[in-house]
């Protein structure tokens, strides 16, 4: 781990140091499998969604048969508008949620880097469990839980390093004090 110069005497006032490196092979599949989890779960929920939509258009449909003209002329007036509006509705909702959820990874697997964040380390253990974390500076994962050694590692100065992916910030690895924990797709810790 490089040196960490933490500038500004101040207290509280500390500077963060972040570096870029290529992402390594492991990084990449875990980036693009993630990807693929979430792709998969857009494209069917949309099309779960839309088959809903179009079996209501087909019961509605033939339900307006039985009917008299006038009910079924009003029918046929406005429910392609009716259908046409949540249909623009879903489509709207689930491109949002893939720009929010999927993107990030895909602009970090072609942007091909990933970030190290240096930060002074700081410990905090649950008042009432005995759950460890260690605060960080990324405002997603603020906090990520450790081990009780690493918990027991993280003295007064000791520095940390956070790497993640830039756009998604998701957590590759963190070390502190010479020990480091890795965490795999599912964001659970990789033992040795």
């Amino acid at each position: 781990m490089p040196e960490l110069q933490l500038s500004g005497e101040t207290p509280g006032k500390t500077e963060l140091i972040t570096e870029q490196k290529p992402l390594t092979p492991e990084e990449k599949r875990i980036l693009k499998k993630i990807s693929d989890k979430k792709l998969l779960f857009i494209a069917g929920s949309y099309v779960a969604f839309l088959a809903i939509l179009v079996l209501a258009w087909i019961e509605k449909w033939f339900d307006s048969v039985g009917h008299g003209e006038e009910d079924t002329a009003r029918f046929k007036l406005v429910a392609p508008y009716v259908f046409s509006f949540f249909f623009i509705l879903l489509t709207v909702y689930f491109v949002n949620y893939y720009r929010k959820s999927v993107r990030p990874f895909i602009i970090d697997l072609k942007e091909g880097f990933k970030e190290l964040l240096y930060f002074p380390a700081e410990s905090y253990k649950t008042p009432f469990f005995n759950a460890y974390y260690i605060k960080t500076p990324s405002k997603k994962n603020a906090m990520i839980r450790v081990s009780k050694e690493m918990y027991d590692s993280i003295q007064p100065g000791v520095k940390g390093c956070l790497c993640l992916s830039p756009r998604a910030r998701f957590v590759f690895s963190i070390d502190v004090a010479g020990k480091k924990v890795e965490f795999n797709e599912k964001n659970s810790r990789i033992y040795d």
